[in-house]
């Protein structure tokens, strides 16, 4: 009963210093933790001190790449960012939704580069496809369907739209017209005419009904299309009458209406 009862007195007596000794380790642990909680912290003040504090990270030049219609100070101004400013103290997202809202605007890529520390943008413009009357001056639309300039005289070298109503646009925005559909149709016709190499010497493109588009070329042959199906073949076979079946400088009009067929009418 005695050695019973000693047994008992030395398992209870392991367990006590057990637990002892866990408590004292968790102890340890939190201690080792917060120590080294704090010594990140630390360090990471320090870090932004010197990257944010120091002229070490500051711009030294913007550059911008790939732009004709857009001036490189029009691109660094709506961006945002400026030399001697931090380089990490601006947003690249901020800046690319700020420089896509310019005109002619269709992509841009911001990259920081450091030794020396600068920050390049790379942009795509889009390009003038066509233009519409609108309030007694011309409203430019690029390729994107977007309206990308106000002029107060036509622009040579792409066609006027015809029988569009703008009723509403904004700079660097989608124009949109009364009819559903007619900006997508635009587009379709001129990406088509463009690829044609028909685009620049075509002065009028007639979008009145979408099932009957005509355009006139040079202002001297008028094209019917009817619809759009099987657009990239009528322009085909109008290239083919224009260039190699009528006498230079023909004037009259070219009916593609007809599947298959390409017919001249003086």
């Amino acid at each position: 009963m005695r050695q019973t009862k000693e047994k008992l007195r030395g398992a209870a007596s392991g367990d006590i210093k057990a637990r002892h000794m866990l408590r004292q380790r968790k102890r340890r642990r939190k201690k080792i933790l917060i120590r080294t909680v704090l010594v990140l912290v630390l360090l990471a003040s320090a870090l932004s001190a010197i990257v944010f504090l120091t002229p070490w990270f500051n711009i030294t030049a913007v550059e911008v790449h790939g732009n004709q219609k857009v001036s490189a100070e029009q691109i660094v101004s709506a961006s945002g960012v400026a030399t001697g400013s931090n380089t990490f103290a601006f947003s690249l997202g901020r800046a690319t939704d700020r420089v896509l809202g310019l005109p002619y605007i269709k992509t841009v890529n911001f990259r920081r580069i450091f030794l020396p520390v600068k920050v390049i943008a790379e942009v795509t413009e889009t390009r003038l496809v066509c233009y519409a009357a609108y309030a007694g001056g011309f409203v430019g639309i690029d390729n994107d369907g977007k309206a990308a300039e106000i002029m107060t005289s036509a622009p040579g070298g792409v066609p006027a739209v015809k029988g569009m109503n703008l009723v509403a646009y904004e700079l660097g925005r989608k124009a949109e017209a009364e009819m559903p559909g007619q900006i997508d149709a635009i587009l379709m016709y001129t990406g088509q005419l463009e690829s044609a190499g028909l685009l620049s010497d075509t002065t009028d493109l007639d979008v009145t009904s979408l099932m009957d588009v005509k355009f006139i070329y040079q202002g001297r042959l008028k094209a019917y299309c009817a619809d759009g199906t099987d657009l990239e073949r009528k322009l085909l076979m109008f290239k083919e009458v224009e260039q190699n079946q009528l006498p230079a400088g023909a004037r009259g009009e070219i009916d593609l209406t007809v599947k298959g067929m390409a017919s001249y009418r003086p």
